[in-house]
């Protein structure tokens, strides 16, 4: 139903068909469609900060909110200028509560500047954390869109549960400019849950769809944790569980990467004589990788540029840049930064200067880049704009294709819901979405990608993952960011024989098992796969003369078969490689 009132407002009314939906708080509005109950204000009616829309969904645990104005703010900092709250009266009774006009009581007020919250179903003025509403925001950034969860469980003040109606009303204030939505008496903007279920995405694989990907893990480890040895081994359960051919570490501060390397060297071997590349910058950053890392550019402060040599069937190096920019309030020292690094890459894709790279080599920027308050860092990364153009030159489309970089928002793998990568429960900022996988998509895609948040993850999973419940919480304030990409260039080899005895046949089935044959059936024989170190990798027994493996579990390198029966031994050599 949508009611019109004086020709300016319109509303959907809660209740008056499905209102609960999927939605994810990851930036992106595409999920919040028109159906859904929406409160419209047309009226320019605020010079600046002009509320113009709001709606409200919900699932089983959630209240969803979305709202639009006019100006682009820093919702929960003070980058610019705005006096945003947000109110509910969760009993839907004007008479209780703090008083908004002569229909309107808001037991839950929520203050975005201060990041704060008033409960005013408890002695009328009691303070409380958004993290006690299990609130979550996006974007981090200054925006003229946002939308928000509250756990519809909250218990703000014990013994005093938020949502007690299954009938709300809403209202959002612009008090700097004085606008409100709805405005003092007029209809108030009413809704009413949808207990309609709503399916949730079944959890992210953790297992690579295509042998070819390049796993990218970008973690910020929080200050010290390869040096903590309790922290440390939360690390290695990460790397374990994910597996990754790259790894873009932050805030390492181990003392060199010689102890990096015996690390991950330890906890996940390549089955390789070199074994993990890894280097770091001047910083915190530290650059892992399963292929050598031929060039390192320590020009750039606080962006870290490696080129990693990569098999020849992926057609081309990758230009990996691993990010830490300077946190918090530090604008216009983080714009500068990224104004440098811009100049760096356009720099790599003109002939002369630092570095030059063929054309169409995929890049891609991972890390802890800490793009909070001004939207416009964010963007710079994306287009190409270079705001202090005196002293880095003009920007310019980045892309190979002279279009925009991707921005690959990951979802958590168990919740997909949220996108958030950074938590601290005692801080008043509401978890952000500051880790990020940014990349040239003309010239690469990405085939999967997630956040690892082991504390919504059930035991069954957490058990087959090698995982605790409180892995990522113990670790760091930032989850790990998983990505895997698929270069345009690529081409598969497969399996590679090296040698095979008399009489043993041995052949790709596809691109992650082989076909062999022993030629003598009727016999029960035991196969043995091992890794170039020794080390067991399968088994099994069978009595059939020709047998598929799957080798999609296995990493990347040379294995022995080897196969026996009563009256024979045969062994092969194979290496599987990209």
């Amino acid at each position: 139903m949508v009611l019109i009132f004086c020709g300016l407002l319109t509303m959907n009314i809660g209740g008056m068909s499905a209102q609960s939906a999927f939605i994810s708080i990851d930036e992106g509005f595409e999920d919040w469609s028109e159906g859904l109950s929406t409160y419209e204000d047309v009226t320019n009616d605020a010079p600046q900060n002009d509320l113009l829309k709001i709606q409200a969904s919900n699932d089983a645990d959630y209240l969803f909110i979305r709202f639009e104005l006019d100006t682009e703010i820093d919702l929960t900092g003070d980058f610019s200028p705005h006096d945003l709250s947000l109110h509910f009266d969760t009993d839907n009774n004007a008479q209780t509560g703090s008083s908004y006009g002569s229909n309107f009581g808001a037991e839950l007020s929520i203050y975005f500047i201060d990041r704060t919250a008033r409960y005013f179903a408890v002695n009328n003025n009691t303070y409380v954390s958004t993290e006690a509403l299990g609130m979550r925001v996006a974007p981090t950034v200054s925006s003229k869109e946002f939308e928000l969860a509250i756990r519809r469980d909250a218990i703000p003040v014990e013994d005093y549960p938020l949502f007690t109606n299954n009938s709300i009303r809403i209202m959002l204030q612009e008090n700097t400019f004085g606008d409100w939505m709805p405005g003092m008496g007029e209809e108030a903007f009413e809704y009413t849950f949808d207990e309609s279920p709503v399916e949730q995405p079944a959890p992210i694989s953790f297992g690579k769809e295509s042998a070819g990907a390049i796993r990218v893990l970008a973690y910020n480890i929080l200050w010290d944790a390869l040096d903590d040895p309790d922290r440390r081994n939360y690390i290695r359960q990460i790397v374990q569980a994910t597996d990754p051919d790259i790894i873009a570490f932050s805030e390492a501060t181990t003392t060199s990467w010689e102890s990096a390397k015996q690390m991950l060297d330890f906890w996940q071997p390549l089955g390789t004589p070199q074994g993990w590349y890894v280097e770091r910058d001047d910083y915190d950053l530290i650059t892992a990788s399963r292929w050598p890392i031929v060039e390192e550019y320590k020009q750039q402060e606080r962006f870290y540029p490696t080129l990693i040599d990569l098999p020849e069937n992926y057609g081309s190096d990758l230009l990996l840049t691993n990010g830490h920019l300077k946190c918090c309030d530090a604008d216009e020292i983080r714009q500068d930064q990224v104004d440098q690094y811009l100049a760096f890459i356009l720099d790599a894709k003109t002939e002369g200067g630092i570095i030059d790279v063929p054309e169409n080599t995929p890049f891609m920027i991972v890390g802890d880049l800490n793009l909070v308050t001004d939207g416009q860092h964010l963007r710079s990364l994306l287009d190409g704009t270079i705001v202090n153009t005196d002293l880095y030159g003009q920007g310019a489309p980045l892309d190979w294709d002279n279009t925009d970089l991707a921005d690959e928002v990951c979802l958590h793998s168990d919740d997909q819901r949220f996108s958030y990568s950074w938590y601290d429960v005692g801080s008043s900022f509401p978890p952000g979405r500051i880790d990020m996988h940014i990349y040239s998509d003309a010239v690469m895609s990405i085939e999967k990608s997630f956040t690892i948040n082991t504390s919504i993850m059930s035991p069954e999973r957490l058990n087959q993952l090698g995982l605790s419940a409180q892995t990522t919480a113990l670790a760091s304030d930032h989850y790990p960011v998983v990505a895997d990409y698929l270069l345009n260039a690529y081409e598969p080899v497969g399996l590679v024989e090296v040698a095979t005895p008399s009489g043993f046949e041995i052949r790709q089935a596809d691109g992650r098992s082989v076909l062999w044959n022993t030629g003598d059936s009727g016999s029960v024989y035991s196969a043995t796969i091992y890794s170039v170190s020794g080390q067991v990798v399968a088994s099994f027994r069978s009595s059939e003369e020709s047998k598929e493996i799957d080798f999609s579990g296995l990493g990347y390198g040379v294995y022995l078969l080897r196969v026996e029966s009563a009256d024979q031994r045969s062994v092969a050599m194979f290496k599987l490689v990209h």
